[in-house]
């Protein structure tokens, strides 16, 4: 009975630990998608003569990366960035003109990851 009193009082503790630990590291890892989607479109901007709005989006990246590293090391924020960069680049071909397929994808999600991350680390909480 002791055992079984044990099961039923712990083990949820240990599931919510895994839980809370998998939605740290989902919205770390979206944080990242997050700071090149911006250093794309930052990019974009740059090349377009709109310096203002780039560097405005340069600090949206700086800021993601940021939150970014409260939950994931360097190490891994590092290699995560790097796998992103390649996907968002064959996402636009390589050409910032289709810049409007990654705007769809992470246009809203990221403005609220940046700008109100403790609501969207409850929406990876909740799913």
């Amino acid at each position: 009975v002791f055992i079984v009193f044990c099961m039923l009082t712990f083990l949820p503790l240990k599931t919510w630990a895994f839980d809370e630990e998998r939605s740290r590291n989902n919205f770390s890892s979206e944080l990242v998608e997050c700071a090149v989607f911006y250093d794309i479109a930052a990019e974009g901007s740059r090349r377009n003569g709109n310096l203002e709005t780039a560097t405005t989006v340069e600090d949206a990246a700086k800021t993601a990366i940021g939150i970014a590293r409260k939950y994931s090391s360097n190490d891994v924020v590092l290699a995560r960035y790097r796998l992103a960069m390649e996907d968002q680049v064959k996402i636009i071909e390589g050409n910032y003109a289709n810049l409007s397929l990654l705007i769809i994808k992470y246009k809203d999600i990221c403005k609220q990851a940046v700008e109100n991350p403790d609501a969207r680390l409850n929406y990876w909480r909740n799913i």
